[in-house]
């Protein structure tokens, strides 16, 4: 039948035998790259934690969260901002404002 396809192309995003590759080339199977960059650390989980709140502020009612030079944080809407020396306030500032921090 014209136009009927029963065989699905590879997609090119496909590494060709079937082995995806890591950062910089390894294979995911080489932890020497996660270890130097200090996943799992404090300062790994403190960057995901400004991502979630950053994100759970812009969805909940447009704040952009920033962290400014000298280590601390402010929230901005509009012309408006707040100040919050750490990660802990933002996320009861987020939950003052309703947000499901």
């Amino acid at each position: 039948m014209p136009g009927h396809h029963d065989v699905a192309a590879p997609h090119k995003d496909e590494t060709p035998g079937g082995q995806a590759e890591g950062f910089k080339g390894h294979n995911q199977h080489d932890s020497r790259d996660s270890q130097a960059c200090g996943y799992g650390s404090q300062a790994d989980a403190d960057r995901k934690e400004f991502a979630r709140l950053a994100a759970l502020l812009a969805l909940h009612g447009g704040h952009a969260l920033m962290q400014l030079d000298d280590g601390t944080l402010m929230v901005t809407r509009w012309n408006l901002s707040r100040h919050f020396a750490d990660l802990q306030a933002v996320a009861q500032f987020a939950r003052q404002l309703g947000a499901p921090a």
